[in-house]
């Protein structure tokens, strides 16, 4: 691109001056030695372009690892931090059934201790009840059985009773029967003693 810029400088020169030939070679050979100074030029350049150019690439891979990195630190910080809620909730859910457990147990133990006592309320409703009936059924044994002392009791007067009216019955007939036999009733053939009936 340089060498075709000079070419146009020299064609404007000719213009210019077209007898001087010396001028033209002399020029022509400076244009050659400057192109071939040129090419080096140009060399290092393209060597410095692809230096550049590696050195960019590098940088822009440099670059990339150095974002991948923080991106990763920062996905670690993430993790760390989703983590760490997590922990977080985890210790707030096992309080809360802690809390929960604690507290069904303490129903739990409550209820039972409820059931215990109405049972043994119950129970002793129970034996109460056993006692008063045990009692009932005693003095309505007693009640009977001396009912039935008595009764035999009345019975026994009253055989004795009768017993004994018999008794004076009997002793009065054979008085009288004594007193008719001493009063001389025995000459009557036909007289009869009757023994009275039981």
């Amino acid at each position: 691109m340089t060498t075709v810029e000079k070419t146009i400088d020299l064609h404007n020169k000719d213009d210019d001056d077209e007898g001087d030939g010396e001028e033209e070679e002399e020029i022509e050979v400076e244009v050659e030695t400057e192109d071939e100074g040129e090419d080096d030029n140009e060399s290092e350049e393209v060597e410095d372009e692809s230096e550049n150019e590696q050195s960019e690439a590098f940088k822009k891979v440099e670059s990339e690892m150095i974002k991948v990195d923080k991106e990763c630190e920062g996905m670690t910080e993430a993790t760390k931090a989703v983590l760490a809620a997590k922990k977080r909730q985890e210790e707030e859910y096992r309080l809360q059934y802690e809390v929960r457990r604690k507290e069904e147990r303490e129903r739990v133990e409550q209820e039972l201790r409820s059931l215990r006592e109405k049972q043994e309320r119950r129970r002793r409703e129970r034996e109460q009840e056993e006692k008063e009936l045990a009692e009932k059924m005693r003095l309505a044994e007693e009640k009977h059985r001396q009912e039935e002392e008595e009764s035999k009791a009345r019975m026994e007067a009253q055989k004795r009773k009768r017993e004994e009216e018999r008794c004076k019955k009997q002793a009065m007939l054979a008085g009288s029967l004594a007193g008719i036999v001493s009063s001389g009733n025995n000459c009557n053939p036909n007289f009869v003693i009757q023994k009275p009936e039981k």
